[in-house]
């Protein structure tokens, strides 16, 4: 047979299942967008492949698919492939689910993000998933304020509620390096919440710290619980320009106790970091609740603005978020679109472009495209947008839908939304978009 022959062959062989193309004998060709993802599930406890074990990738937000879910089965050796085609470049965020055979029970593994590729052949592997998930506590103990290891602290773990290991209550004493281990057998899937009491040597009373402790689906994970020993606030917030979502350079906030119990200091001024967050560093001599002004300062010729804000003292140092303060003028506005025949919501990613076409002008670090801001329809059928601008007063809008082939894009008029210091969007209750075919 000659070259030519045998390539003839492999052509009608190829042909079958993928057709005989530009791909044949080109290591990286270019393909549609779509998503292809390799992994493996192996049983935790012995190591092994586990065939036959079905996965199924669930969109539940992000990039458009063929379909809503991609399904695959583990080979022999435990290896399985999720491919689908999407609409666009782009990435999907989902769920998986797990079911592997007899004795293994069904499971989900929450926020699992996908991005698409344009190469054949290109794919990614997700990981080592497990058949059954496993529990593993690393847990480290340190000062708060000093961050050294502590050696010596007697740590009761408790579990509360949700998942259950073989033991629902343990005591560790931490090593010279503050570190204790444990891996228990897990008897009932689910995220563990539990207390762990920290007894330290030369300390008046006993730290309480209550956390959430999710299992493990992936082989060789590690995840050290960093357990303090110590009070303080445990809370952080932002402060970015309205409208634009981002800080400015040059902005500070002043931190102020007006009451309650008494901190170090009373008051103290800090600047953000380059994303607009701060610690509140305030810190309380005892236990208890306590108000404290927020004053942020952002540069002239913008006014500052206050918020005071209700607090408690916490043992554990993981932070709770108090929200975005936002500074300056902006019109903010949000809305649902649903079509104008049928009352449907618009389908999640349908393109959208927003333009002003009147009132006061917007301040934009740069000038937005002449044909409008891009933004696209959330998996509610909505679209939210914030502008900044100098002062308060009225911004008048255009919505451009994008409406797929073969309909004409549909423009909604007039949008007037007020400019205001306020950080809270104003609802322009449901626009009707018209499904037009392109003439």
């Amino acid at each position: 047979m000659t070259i030519v022959q045998r390539f003839l062959s492999v052509c009608a062989l190829a042909s079958l299942t993928v057709g005989c193309g530009e791909c044949i004998g080109t290591p990286s060709c270019q393909v549609a967008p779509e998503i292809s993802v390799d992994g493996q599930i192996v049983d935790h406890a012995t190591g092994r492949a586990v065939g036959g074990t079905a996965v199924v990738f669930v969109r539940d937000s992000g990039l458009i698919l063929e379909a809503d879910s991609i399904t695959a089965i583990a080979n022999g050796d435990g290896f399985f492939a999720l491919r689908m085609g999407a609409t666009t470049d782009g990435t999907v965020h989902g769920h998986v689910r797990v079911a592997a055979p007899a004795p293994f029970q069904p499971y989900t593994i929450p926020g699992i993000s996908l991005a698409t590729t344009r190469t054949r052949g290109d794919g990614t592997f997700i990981g080592r998933f497990v058949a059954k998930p496993y529990f593993r506590l690393i847990g480290y103990v340190r000062d708060r304020k000093t961050q050294a290891p502590l050696e010596g602290v007697t740590v009761i773990w408790r579990r509360n509620s949700g998942g259950r290991v073989s033991q629902d209550s343990m005591t560790f004493v931490s090593d010279y390096g503050g570190i204790f281990a444990w891996q228990p057998e897990v008897v009932q899937l689910g995220t563990i919440n539990a207390t762990f009491e920290l007894r330290a040597p030369g300390q008046a009373r006993a730290y309480v710290l209550t956390r959430d402790l999710a299992l493990f689906f992936r082989e060789s994970e590690t995840r050290l619980e960093v357990l303090p020993v110590g009070m303080g606030l445990s809370y952080y917030a932002a402060a970015v320009r309205r409208g634009l979502g981002l800080p400015l350079s040059g902005t500070t906030v002043e931190l102020t106790r007006l009451s309650g119990v008494a901190t170090l200091p009373q008051q103290t001024t800090i600047t953000p970091n380059q994303y607009g967050s701060f610690d509140i560093a305030l810190e309380p001599q005892a236990p208890g609740s306590l108000y404290v002004r927020v004053r942020v300062i952002p540069p002239a010729p913008l006014p500052a603005e206050s918020r005071t804000v209700a607090m408690a003292t916490s043992d554990d140092d993981v932070k709770q978020f108090l929200g975005t303060i936002g500074y300056g003028a902006a019109a903010f506005f949000g809305a649902e679109l649903r079509d104008s025949a049928t009352g449907t919501l618009l389908p999640d990613q349908t393109p959208v472009r927003i333009r002003r076409v009147g009132g006061l002008l917007l301040q934009w670090p740069s000038p937005p495209p002449p044909e409008g801001d891009p933004r696209v329809v959330n998996s509610r059928g909505r679209i939210e947008y914030g502008a900044p601008t100098a002062d308060t007063g009225a911004v008048t809008f255009d919505v451009t839908v994008q409406l797929p082939t073969p309909f004409a894009w549909d423009t909604i008029r007039g949008i007037t939304v007020p400019s205001r210091y306020n950080d809270t969007l104003v609802d322009r209750g449901t626009l009707l978009v018209r499904r037009r075919p392109r003439p």
